[in-house]
């Protein structure tokens, strides 16, 4: 398994050290953005889980779950996105939501987008899916 290597707000995940990079970008008051970019695939899809988790999900606080409202996942810059990391994505999408969060997914491919789409068994995610 690959190595975490971070900078910053940037994780980079991968055997090569800079395959995958999570990064969260500085927050609006309410609001976490999160960017995405490389390749997500079996390799690197616990590791993506992990870094997403940090990066996303709060600790258990409730003052500081509440700080975050709005969460927005960019995945303009994913060049290769396999089942097993559209699957992280589509849980952590629909727990943000049954927290109460709203989610919004920009960037995706339109194959990308029919994978999680796909996935999306409940229809929580259709609903974040930008154009």
């Amino acid at each position: 398994m690959g190595h975490i290597q971070r900078r910053c707000n940037v994780e980079s995940i991968g055997s090569d050290g800079w395959s995958l990079v999570v990064e969260r970008l500085p927050e609006d008051p309410g609001r976490v953005e999160i960017r995405i970019s490389g390749e997500i695939d079996l390799a690197n899809m616990d590791r993506f889980a992990e870094g997403l988790d940090e990066r996303v999900i709060v600790p258990e606080s409730p003052s500081r779950w509440d700080f975050a409202r709005r969460y927005v996942f960019d995945l303009s810059k994913v060049s290769f996105l396999g089942v097993g990391g559209a699957r992280v994505i589509v849980e952590v999408v629909a727990e943000l939501t049954r927290r109460g969060a709203g989610t919004e997914i920009r960037g995706m491919s339109r194959v990308q987008r029919r994978v999680i789409d796909l996935l999306d068994d409940q229809g929580v995610v259709r609903s974040s899916l930008s154009a």
